[in-house]
């Protein structure tokens, strides 16, 4: 492109919103740290402060964050596998961990529109939400004769 000749798109108009971590006053830039990193050194009693500027105003929040994974199905961190039994069947929270050991015994896990794959990204939506599988075959019981071998 030629110097002085306008370019071919036309220019971005300016952000609606702006976005600052920690204290403004005392921020340093340091474009080697990720995001993350940024989270976990300015966290403090599970909030992080950020100043939001939107249409020109300046507005201080605190954002809330933890270190736990609140996804419906989230991955397994070491904890104690827990599990219920109901009758004949025994029940686990499901795992990330697992979902692709569940497409290997079910080929139609991805089309038959299963909670594990439709969930496997979303929050839970209150306190002790938790998608449970049946994890093992049925035990000998009187409800599950003739229900397979």
């Amino acid at each position: 492109m030629a110097t002085g000749t306008p370019p071919p798109y036309p220019p971005s108009p300016a952000p609606d919103v702006h976005l600052t971590m920690g204290n403004p006053s005392d921020a340093t830039p340091d474009l080697n740290v990720p995001l993350i990193g940024l989270f976990a050194k300015l966290a403090r009693e599970n909030r992080v402060p950020l100043t939001v500027w939107r249409a020109g105003k300046q507005l201080r929040v605190m954002l809330p964050v933890s270190t736990r994974d609140t996804r419906v199905i989230p991955y397994y961190a070491g904890e104690p596998l827990a599990y219920f039994i109901h009758g004949p069947l025994v029940f686990a929270p499901a795992r990330a961990d697992d979902i692709s050991i569940y497409a290997q015994l079910n080929r139609n896990l991805y089309t038959d529109n299963s909670p594990l794959v439709n969930r496997r990204f979303e929050f839970v939506a209150f306190p002790g939400e938790e998608l449970v599988v049946v994890s093992a075959p049925m035990f000998k019981h009187k409800l599950g004769k003739g229900k397979g071998k």
